[in-house]
Formats: C-alpha cells, structure tokens, sequence
C-alpha cells in the first residue's frame, strides 16, 4: 500500500482491554484467565498447555459451546492486578513469576510443566491466593520467532529453543547409548583417531589399550614405536627391538665362530694386547707362558722381578696381607704400585710390612 495522502481515522482504543475471537465449544467465565491457542488464534479458558498463550482476564461470561471459532468474542482485561488462587504460597514469594494451572489457578515455577507465564506475585494473602500483576506479554519467549541458519534447532520459537537445548544438555549427563560422549563432537588434528566423537575416541583408545595387553602377532610390544638414538637396534618397536636383543644374548651364549667372546669387546688400557674382543685376546695370550710368585714381603721400595716371559707382561698384582704404616704387620690393606715393567722384569712397589703376589703373562 502506498504511503498516505490525507489525514485518516483512526480506530483508537486505551490498550487496557482486548476483544478476543472465542474457540468452538468454548465457555469462559468472567474474572478467569484467558489462553490464546498460538496454532489457530482462538480464545478459550488458560491452561498449562504448550500451545497455549496468556490472553488476559475476562471481562464477561461469553458461552460458545454450540459455536464454530470465532462466533463469539470475549472482552479481556489485557493489564491489572488480579487475585487468583493456587497453593503452596508464601509471604516470600513477592515478586515472583507465576504461571497458568488453569482458568483460576496459578503456580510458581516448580509447579507449572509449560509456563504459561501471567504476571508477577505483588501481594501475599495466604498460602491458596495471591494478588497478581499481570499483563499480555506478546514479546514472552513463546512468542518470539527465530530461525536458525545452522539447522542446529528444529523449533521456530525461543521457548522451544530453548527447550530443545534443555534437552540437549541432559542427554550429555546420561550413560544410555547415543547419548552423552556420544553427542559430544571432537576434531583430531593430529589425524589418530578416526572417530567424530568423544565416545568413539574413547572406544578407539580402549581398544589401543587392549591391543597392548595382548601378547597376539602384531599386538603388545609391536604396538609401540621406540627411537634408537644410539643407531645400535634397527627395530622400530619394543617387539622388535626385544627380538634383536634376544638374538644378540643367543649369540653370547654360542660357541661358533663370529659368536660367544667374539661379540665381546674390550679396551686394552694398557696397550699389551691387539685384540678388540675377548676372544681375540684370548687367542693372543695362549701361545704363551703364564707367571707368577709366591707370596713376598713388601720393603717399601720398588723390587724389581725377573720374569723369564722375553717380552713386556700384562701384570696383575694381588695384595695379601696388610701393614701398619711403620714397616710391620697390620690391618692397613696394602697399595700396590707398577713401575715400568721390562721384557725381562716385573717392577712393583709394596709397603714395609704389607705382603703380596703377582701374575705376569
């Protein structure tokens, strides 16, 4: 319509009072609380229903029951102060939101299923009647239209938005399949879990953790990836890893070439020896003559001993007895010092009252 040219009349009224078109087969008595059904727009007594909306109080009895909709219309108060009964009221329930029973009854929150909200407790008169400041709300959450570009939310109002959040929030504290973790979405960055939820991520890692208690082919140790950063195993897992060891003790224990003392190596400190493992070395010192004393007493000095071997020796040197300190016998257990050992003698340092062997090869 185009916009106006010329003054208009207006049909005016003060806003305290509406007429509502009444519901077929509706009675309303006057000085009751009205509902407006939200899916037709027909008025009929309120009740704790979920189609229904606050419409004010009754100004008049209007009987429509042999009426279609719309037939007849009641006049409603649209804002006031009422008193309307209920129970379980008290003196602190001033200020509260109550809401629609039924045509004469209100209740405060823990009473109603629906909350068809009317107005606001102002005065308390007893435990069954309150006064109530009410007023037809249109903007009450009911009646607020949304729509959700998400698609998150099938209801098309606020109060059954929220509603079916309500909903949404309460299945998470179940345990019922479909319900809890399972409704509560992941992304896995890392890409290890193929699962979108929390309850399947969590199957998923219950299963891994299965997987690692089984000694099964392909489970257990298998399962877990270790980084040799000493390059000295190839394996790349725990299984691996344990079998190449196991080869390598089966090794230590054989007597074939390459096997046993072979794998063994060794550092020869002092430079008598060529070979690197045992088993070369023990090759080394067999061709030749072992030597060894008899017990001898320390003097403090160095004691030089022929040794007979035509090379210079590996010496291992054996204290035996200990000393005092002051050239006799005693608990002192004594300190050995090689010298410069020959190809013909064994040079080695005993304290005074200490006793000692040797043996040379």
């Amino acid at each position: 319509m185009a916009a106006a040219t010329e003054d208009r009349e207006v049909l005016y009224q003060e806003g305290r009072r509406v007429s509502r078109p009444v519901a077929a087969l509706a009675i309303i008595f006057m000085g009751t609380l009205v509902g407006v059904d939200r899916t037709t727009g027909y008025a009929e007594p309120l009740s704790d229903d979920a189609d229904l909306l606050f419409g004010g109080v009754a100004c008049e009895y209007v009987d429509n029951s042999e009426g279609e909709d719309g037939d007849l219309e009641v006049m409603c108060y649209r804002s006031g102060i009422g008193r309307f009964l209920g129970t379980g009221f008290a003196q602190d329930d001033i200020g509260k939101p109550v809401f629609g029973l039924t045509d004469q009854d209100v209740g405060l929150e823990a009473d109603s299923t629906h909350y068809v909200l009317v107005g606001h407790i102002v005065r308390y008169e007893s435990a069954t009647a309150v006064f109530t400041s009410f007023e037809v709300d249109p903007m009450s959450a009911r009646t607020i239209q949304i729509t959700d570009a998400g698609t998150l939310i099938t209801a098309t109002d606020v109060e059954g938005a929220l509603a079916e959040i309500a909903e949404d929030i309460d299945d998470l504290s179940l345990t019922t399949n479909g319900k809890g973790a399972s409704k509560v979405a992941i992304e896995d960055a890392a890409t290890k879990i193929t699962a979108t939820t929390v309850e399947g991520a969590l199957a998923e890692i219950a299963a891994e953790l299965d997987d690692f208690q089984s000694v099964a082919n392909g489970k257990g140790a298998s399962k877990v990836a270790i980084e040799d950063v000493g390059t000295i195993i190839t394996a790349t897992t725990v299984e691996g890893a344990l079998a190449e060891i196991a080869a390598e003790i089966d090794d230590f224990q054989a007597v074939t070439t390459g096997k046993g003392a072979s794998k063994v190596g060794i550092e020869d400190a002092g430079g008598h020896l060529v070979g690197t493992t045992v088993e070369a070395a023990l090759a080394q010192v067999a061709p030749h003559n072992w030597f060894w004393t008899a017990s001898r007493n320390g003097t403090g000095a160095e004691e030089s001993i022929p040794h007979n071997l035509g090379r210079v020796p590996f010496v291992i040197p054996i204290p035996l007895d200990g000393h005092n300190g002051a050239g006799a016998p005693g608990s002192q257990f004594p300190t050995l010092v090689e010298g410069a050992h020959t190809d013909t003698n064994v040079l080695i340092t005993c304290p005074a009252g200490g006793k000692y062997k040797i043996i040379a090869m």
